[in-house]
């Protein structure tokens, strides 16, 4: 597989996901943060939606620490939220990116 930020034209997917707001912030919930994380891999690499279960490790997909913090911040500029603690495992899956991002909504961090 090709570098994740690539299509497989070779062509960048774009600097900016921009997602919907299908929910208020207060009540966003793990489910709903990885729906926007698959939707933002999905967009910016054009990486299958059948592929990204919540247990996929981010290495599998082909995606880096370097995509995940992009993705972090698209993210947080979405929601309108500060992610002041990223402490993610060194190859966490889908689920785990998820839930730290849950953890600084949660805690209004």
């Amino acid at each position: 597989m090709g570098s994740p930020s690539q299509s497989r034209t070779g062509l960048y997917r774009g600097a900016h996901t921009t997602f919907p707001s299908t929910a208020r912030i207060e009540t966003m919930d793990n489910a709903d943060i990885l729906t926007k994380i698959r939707a933002s891999l999905n967009e910016r690499f054009g990486l299958d939606l059948n592929q990204l279960a919540e247990n996929a490790r981010l290495r599998d997909l082909g995606v880096d620490s370097m995509h995940v913090l992009e993705i972090m911040l698209d993210l947080e500029t979405e929601l309108g939220v500060s992610l002041s603690d990223l402490s993610l495992p060194s190859n966490p899956t889908l689920g785990e990116v998820a839930t730290v991002i849950s953890r600084n909504v949660a805690g209004g961090v």
